[in-house]
């Protein structure tokens, strides 16, 4: 059973920290108007700013930032933005400050790293899905699953798009993933580790600007690779381009066929409008005929 942290209520600190990339002062003024709106306190960390390796704080700073919001009793969601660089901060994470402090650690993107980690050496669930721009942004299907998942705590995922399935079935296990590339950077490193115990749907997301499919099919490949497909019994694959991508498509069809699992590709979550938010760690079912992911376990306390 995984560890499961507080819900947000309304008065909390939500701490906002930098460990992919150095924040953008607009950028971080925007979230804290919109979290300052929502009825939460807002905290930010030291280094947020700071570019002392050039594109951000050292990896020291950063962790330094994680660490000490995960400490800090009045925070009680840690809430960061993408970039290039989380996995700097790997080595720095107190992993069992975040086990004996459970909260909401909230990113998407390069964050995957970090969420990922921590949830795999910590036993803590943590989210995927949304930033800060997220929440500034206002999308309506944003800010509800924020506010249902987070604050309400209700344990529902809802769709914002069409589910296709590329091979059909219906998998259960717990949820792990994130942005394709980061994911597909932990594979057997010391950082994440498959309980052998257990089977595991994945998530994965990717973006036609950042990768094309043969790219998409380099990292799925070397995910595939991995001791951990061994354990995995299906793929949720996130949004990847306004048009339709066949070759795409195709390589998530032969990736289902090889390792003999369900495949769903939907535009969701990842680097498109929609973002739904996805709890590493969660035990779930995914029906891909159905189109349908039913979580099967509460996600905050």
């Amino acid at each position: 059973m995984m560890l499961k942290p507080s819900k947000l209520r309304k008065g909390d600190t939500v701490g906002i920290i930098a460990p992919c990339l150095a924040a953008e002062e607009q950028y971080v003024s925007e979230a804290e108007k919109a979290l300052e709106r929502m009825g939460f306190a807002v905290k930010l960390g030291k280094n947020i700013y700071s570019r002392a390796d050039g594109f951000a704080g050292t990896p020291e700073e950063r962790a330094a930032d994680f660490n000490e919001m995960v400490l800090d009793p009045e925070v009680g969601m840690i809430l960061f933005d993408g970039g290039e660089v989380s996995n700097e901060i790997l080595p720095y994470i107190d992993y069992e400050a975040a086990a004996r402090n459970p909260k909401i650690i909230l990113s998407y993107s390069d964050g995957t790293s970090v969420l990922n980690a921590v949830s795999a050496r910590s036993g803590l669930m943590t989210f995927y899905g949304q930033s800060t721009g997220a929440i500034s942004r206002g999308n309506p299907y944003n800010l509800e699953r924020f506010t249902e998942m987070l604050a309400e705590g209700n344990p529902v995922y809802r769709k914002n798009s069409a589910w296709n399935a590329v091979r059909g079935g219906t998998a259960r296990g717990q949820l792990v993933g994130g942005y394709l590339v980061n994911f597909a950077l932990l594979m057997e490193g010391k950082f994440f580790k498959a309980d052998p115990k257990k089977r595991y749907i994945l998530f994965l997301e990717d973006h036609i600007c950042f990768n094309t499919p043969p790219a998409v099919s380099r990292y799925l490949s070397h995910i595939g690779q991995s001791g951990l497909m061994k354990q995995v019994d299906g793929l949720l694959f996130g949004h990847y381009d306004r048009e339709p991508q066949p070759e795409l498509h195709d390589l998530l069809r032969r990736f289902g066929e090889r390792h003999q699992i369900p495949v769903v590709w939907c535009d969701d979550f990842g680097h498109g409008e929609n973002q739904a938010i996805l709890p590493i760690g969660a035990e779930a079912i995914m029906d891909a005929d159905g189109g349908t992911l039913k979580f099967l376990e509460s996600l905050v306390l």
